[in-house]
């Protein structure tokens, strides 16, 4: 639910393609999915309802990827996410 569903993601997005994410073979279709990015990570801070919020979220993610130089099926994402008020814009660009 958190890598796709809470992410706004429809049922027939490409990303929920089993060419593209990695599902393990344990109980229901789609069920057990490792996850392909750090977004859900936003999701569960927003779900506590605490503010303001200021987060960093590394993590390992899994993606079908075919090894090459340039890319591997296993790889780090980093993203931060800040929620308060009187942030803006200029305030990400470093003004």
């Amino acid at each position: 639910m958190y890598n796709f569903t809470a992410l706004n993601m429809p049922r027939h997005h490409s990303a929920r393609s089993i060419q593209d994410s990695f599902y393990l073979d344990i109980g229901d279709k789609e069920t057990w999915l490792l996850r392909s990015q750090t977004s859900p990570v936003q999701i569960r801070l927003l779900e506590r309802g605490e503010l303001p919020i200021y987060a960093i979220a590394p993590g390992r993610v899994y993606r079908r990827d075919t090894p090459d130089a340039r890319h591997l099926p296993i790889f780090h994402q980093i993203e931060g996410m800040v929620v308060d008020e009187g942030v803006t814009f200029a305030d990400l660009a470093g003004r």
